[in-house]
């Protein structure tokens, strides 16, 4: 079927995606920067809103499909076209729906015009990139993710560099839904060209109702487990722009906006160390449960190494931090302060899914999901009309926390890892980063903010070195890896 894919190896696949996401996340946190000081906090109010409201409608669109996509192609890569085909079809139906639903509910909602052109562009953009992910899923089939890379990098830079042109000479919140459109449609059409180039797969329409009956039973669970990420990852911005409308609202998801991506800027380290020990955790579990109990209990070491000081820092740094949004933007600070104390379970969270996962208890990683986002919902419903974005914040804590005591009471019946070594790991982490914490405390009025990171950093390693959490050797062993890669 195809002309010139050739299945490359998986690791060098994961890393050109790894790096590229990498790079996008890089990109896209500095471009907020940007924005956010350019177009001020009820400007940038009204792009995230217009961001968070259509990509939940995504999920009606892709329906779980994408994933069943790329597993049926690269089992049965003679009937991909049968698969690209049929998923195609009913993504342009449910399209169709989806615009149909934003025009209405956004309408519905009577929000300002200037919120509702952002919502429409944005709608738009959610389209292109569904398609372009079923693309990338054949692809994916067939073992190949350097077009993916590559088609990341452009939408980014394509979004970045017309943004930044076009909000120098119109100095408008709207250019900002331009600007993800256009790079949506250049990744969208990247992508095409390579599906046309590269293979022998064509976009048509194939009705086929046995097959596509298969193609929704296997999706069915990652359809329900896209729902509660999105709403998840969305429900707390929807909600404060909701609950506030008419009072602020926009204000108050500009301020919440910074406090969210500062703290979830850096959730590409998790996502990375995840999905380089997932297939290790999926093989060690039908292999060697002692092996897998002494893995899990590593990536428990090295992920709170490494977020607890990145929280505490955060903490102390915030009101640094916030400066480069602008003055504007300090009541963000509390917002962030709370959010960035939730670090250490949403490092730790990915790991549990893993190991929920890898033994194939998907179906109560979906529901630890949905509880927690039950849970998020009404603590966001009680605390966001009394505390505005700061309940917001404290709502997303709370409900990390939530679903790290639900996981972690459910992977501990399945890997009998060392409580009483992991408990000690976390309070010898806890106590070098409180320290490293309050020596840049009670030097931030002598030394530059920017220069008391890499201190803080050297300090921090000093610590953990001499508190035994982590050896020299393997600190030796791993800068030598980082190096040589």
């Amino acid at each position: 079927m195809a002309k010139e894919i050739r299945e490359n190896k998986v690791s060098r696949n994961t890393l050109f995606l790894t790096i590229a996401y990498t790079l996008q996340k890089v990109i896209s946190f500095g471009y907020f920067i940007y924005y956010a000081r350019y177009i001020g906090y009820i400007g940038t109010g009204q792009f995230v809103f217009a961001v968070s409201f259509t990509t939940v409608f995504g999920i009606l669109v892709d329906l779980g499909l994408n994933p069943v996509l790329i597993r049926e192609v690269s089992r049965f890569k003679n009937k991909a076209q049968k698969y690209f085909s049929a998923v195609f079809t009913v993504k342009v139906f449910f399209a169709l729906i989806a615009i149909l639903l934003i025009y209405i509910s956004i309408n519905t909602l009577s929000y300002p015009d200037t919120t509702k052109s952002l919502v429409y562009f944005a709608g738009f953009v959610m389209l292109f990139e569904s398609f372009s992910l079923s693309i990338f899923g054949v692809f994916r089939g067939f073992h190949n993710l350097k077009y993916e890379s590559i088609g990341t990098l452009i939408y980014q830079l394509l979004v970045v560099g017309s943004g930044i042109v076009m909000l120098q000479i119109f100095k408008q919140p709207i250019v900002l839904g331009i600007a993800i459109l256009l790079g949506s449609m250049g990744n969208f059409l990247y992508a095409l060209i390579k599906l046309l180039k590269r293979t022998d797969i064509r976009p048509h329409f194939y009705l086929n109702f046995p097959l596509l009956r298969k193609l929704f039973k296997i999706a069915m669970p990652f359809f329900l487990a896209g729902i509660f990420t999105k709403i998840y990852a969305y429900i707390d911005i929807l909600l404060l722009s909701f609950l506030k409308k008419g009072q602020g609202g926009e204000e108050y998801v500009g301020w919440y906006s910074v406090a969210y991506k500062l703290t979830y800027a850096i959730q590409f380290i998790p996502l990375a160390f995840n999905n380089s020990i997932y297939p290790a955790l999926s093989r060690l579990y039908m292999t060697s449960k002692e092996i897998l109990a002494r893995t899990v209990e590593n990536a428990f070491r090295y992920l709170m190494l490494i977020s607890l000081p990145i929280s505490l820092g955060a903490f102390v740094l915030a009101d640094n931090i916030t400066v480069l949004f602008t003055s504007d933007y300090t009541r963000s600070i509390p917002a962030f302060r709370i959010s960035i104390l939730g670090l250490v379970f949403i490092f730790i969270n990915f790991i549990l899914s893993s190991v929920l996962n890898a033994s194939n208890r998907q179906k109560k990683n979906t529901l630890n999901i949905g509880l927690t986002v039950a849970f998020n919902v009404i603590v966001n419903l009680i605390l966001i009309p009394r505390f505005n974005h700061i309940g917001a914040s404290i709502a997303a804590l709370s409900s990390a926390l939530f679903l790290f005591i639900v996981a972690y009471y459910q992977t501990q019946k399945i890997v009998k890892y060392n409580k009483k070594k992991i408990l000690s790991w976390f309070l010898r982490g806890f106590t070098a980063s409180l320290v490293m914490a309050l020596s840049i405390y009670f030097l931030k009025p002598f030394i530059n903010f920017i220069l008391l990171i890499p201190l803080g950093v050297l300090i921090y390693i000093v610590l953990i070195l001499l508190l035994k959490i982590v050896k020299y050797s393997e600190m030796k062993t791993l800068i030598k890896t980082i190096i040589r890669r």
